[in-house]
């Protein structure tokens, strides 16, 4: 190395790490529409009523809504308007350790970023109940009706639009299928099962959360993103 070379090196200043993105799907991280779609199948009339053991054995916990549809016989656009009605009533707050992570990950300068494949109003009244203006979460409205998870490409676009290769960014799941796909998309993912989503399977998460309450927030952070992990975009 020439003298010339040297200098310019030991001049150079210290490169500034480029901060994490925190993404994850509105109706996934809060289990809401999971529980709603449970609540309107176990008041369905007669045998199509739907018991919490039948909807975790049937593999309907994270189900599209045409297989919801399918397994009580019912018309797809009639169910989906129930489940949305008993939605936008719903008034299950955000986990408090959910809260406590997202203000950490705030604290350490990430990007907090949610998808969500609700329609507009649907998703805005949920974000406000839930306190995520206030948490520094963007919320981006996706439209695909033949999906209830953002598929692949989904997560991926999510990830450069807030500035970040897929590497720098982490998905925060509850169920499998929204695990399967932002993995797919090459995102790190941490696994926070619910009671309907407990015995899916998170193969590949780098963390799988079995209880949320007894978890430190910087240990989920750290899991992540580890430090060994700055540098470029």
């Amino acid at each position: 190395m020439s003298a010339k070379s040297a200098l310019k090196t030991a001049g150079a200043p210290p490169e500034t790490p480029v901060p994490f993105a925190l993404l994850f799907q509105l109706e996934d991280i809060t289990g809401s529409l999971r529980r709603a779609s449970l609540e309107i199948l176990k008041d369905l009339p007669g045998k199509k009523a739907v018991s919490p053991q039948n909807f975790i054995r049937l593999g309907l916990s994270d189900a599209p809504l045409a297989q919801l549809s399918a397994a009580v016989e019912s018309d797809p656009a009639a169910l989906r308007d129930k489940i949305l009605a008993k939605l936008e009533l719903a008034g299950a707050p955000l986990p408090g350790m959910v809260q406590k992570l997202f203000k950490l990950a705030m604290e350490r300068g990430m990007t907090l970023h949610a998808l969500t494949l609700l329609p507009d109003a649907v998703a805005e009244k949920l974000a406000e109940r839930l306190g995520l203006k206030e948490l520094g979460v963007h919320v981006q409205g996706l439209k695909d009706p033949e999906r209830d998870v953002p598929a692949p490409e989904v997560w991926y676009k999510a990830a450069r639009g807030v500035g970040r290769s897929v590497r720098k960014c982490g998905a925060l799941v509850t169920g499998m299928a929204a695990c399967r796909n932002a993995m797919a998309a090459g995102l790190r993912c941490i696994a926070v099962p619910d009671e309907l989503t407990s015995h899916q399977d998170f193969s590949g998460a780098i963390l799988i959360v079995e209880d949320l309450s007894e978890a430190r927030p910087s240990d989920i952070l750290d899991a992540l993103f580890p430090p060994t992990r700055l540098g470029g975009q």
